[in-house]
């Protein structure tokens, strides 16, 4: 696709409704997904106030998941990869503080853990979730059928992972905490899991490991916490 050096794009802030939509102008393809975010906020005449932490989403109301963009993101790539069903929309990340905090001091990031799982493999009907030893250190997310076994059952890279929160309700998950997990890599068929947690707590932990592994520690903008 040829690109002008700047496109207009469209964002939702808060949800998708109409009148929500703002067209944001001058995107060029090298503008972050911060920046993006403090477009939208300055259009609707939005000051942040201390504690808040806004993000860009990757949302697909179809799927029922969401993905908050990393702030280092490039947000034109993203748009023009969106399929029909995707939008962005930004809004407060309700879990980005304890994320943080979550991850403040640990010298090495890394999660291991019973969860539940389960996968689409292109049949239809009701997903069985089964309990799997889940463990996300260094580069790879790899997971075990039983906590005796070496050989994982499933693993991917760190960097080809898209981890979304939710998980599609006609696929009964055994809780609301759950995460929609694409496994993306170069000559292979893209993977999708289902992993879901027992707690909001439980989740927030997986998520800001998954980020910390990602982006090497940098979840959020030092100069826009609170704290600095």
């Amino acid at each position: 696709m040829n690109l002008s050096p700047t496109t207009i794009c469209g964002v939702y802030l808060e949800n998708k409704e109409q009148g929500s939509e703002i067209l944001v102008q001058q995107v060029s393809q090298v503008m972050h997904a911060e920046e993006l975010v403090s477009q939208v906020l300055r259009r609707r005449n939005i000051s942040l106030r201390h504690g808040d932490y806004w993000s860009c989403y990757l949302a697909n109301d179809n799927q029922e998941i969401e993905r908050p963009l990393h702030y280092q993101e490039r947000a034109l790539a993203i748009y023009i990869s969106l399929s029909k069903d995707d939008y962005l929309v930004v809004k407060r990340n309700h879990y980005m503080e304890a994320m943080l905090t979550y991850i403040a001091g640990r010298l090495e990031v890394s999660r291991n853990g019973l969860i539940n799982f389960s996968e689409k493999k292109g049949q239809r009907g009701k997903k069985t979730f089964s309990r799997r030893l889940c463990v996300l250190s260094g580069s790879s997310l790899s997971l075990y059928k039983d906590v005796k076994n070496t050989q994982p059952e499933r693993m991917c890279p760190v960097h080809a992972l898209h981890v979304y929160y939710g998980i599609k309700k006609k696929i009964q998950p055994p809780s609301c905490w759950g995460m929609t997990v694409v496994c993306e890599q170069a000559g292979r068929d893209k993977q999708l899991w289902y992993l879901c947690c027992e707690s909001k707590d439980e989740l927030i932990e997986w998520m800001a490991t998954f980020m910390c592994l990602q982006h090497k520690g940098d979840l959020w903008p030092a100069v826009s916490r609170p704290d600095s």
